[in-house]
């Protein structure tokens, strides 16, 4: 009976650790400025509301809600070609990590594949493990940038 209260004290103290550690702002998001966190935010909340939107048009009519998924490949396209720019314009100034360039091309080639299946084969899990690649692909190059603003300049 000691050791079942000692390991539900410990699962508490666990959980409660962990949720203090999700909620305090990483270091990346320190290098932000106020107008490019409450840009990630809105993008996160953005892609949080379509895939329940998704979920709910693919539990209740699935054709609807893959219609719904496929119709999003536009716009992730459109902000995967903002985010490429955005990459080569910051590597006049220092390049952007290496991996960056490949990973918005991938999530790119993703995207579009996506958008060439029958709705009906699409899956809320494929879009949302694509958003959630686009989002870290953000949070890198927001760490990258953030990184070159802190560096002193010559």
């Amino acid at each position: 009976m000691v050791e079942l209260a000692i390991a539900i004290a410990a699962g508490l103290v666990l959980l409660g650790v962990i949720s203090w550690h999700e909620r305090r702002p990483s270091e990346w998001e320190n290098l932000l400025s106020p107008e490019a966190r409450a840009a990630f935010d809105f993008l996160k909340v953005k892609f949080e509301a379509e895939e329940r939107a998704a979920a709910r048009g693919c539990s209740t009519a699935a054709a609807a809600g893959a219609q719904f998924l496929v119709a999003l490949v536009p716009d992730r396209l459109q902000l995967l070609r903002r985010l490429e720019l955005y990459a080569r314009i910051m590597s006049a100034a220092a390049p952007p990590p290496q991996r960056l360039q490949v990973r918005l091309s991938i999530l790119s080639r993703g995207f579009s594949e996506l958008g060439t299946f029958d709705p009906a084969a699409v899956s809320s899990d494929a879009l949302r493990d694509l958003d959630a690649q686009t989002l870290e692909s953000c949070r890198i190059l927001a760490a990258a940038v953030g990184a070159l603003e802190s560096t002193p300049s010559e």
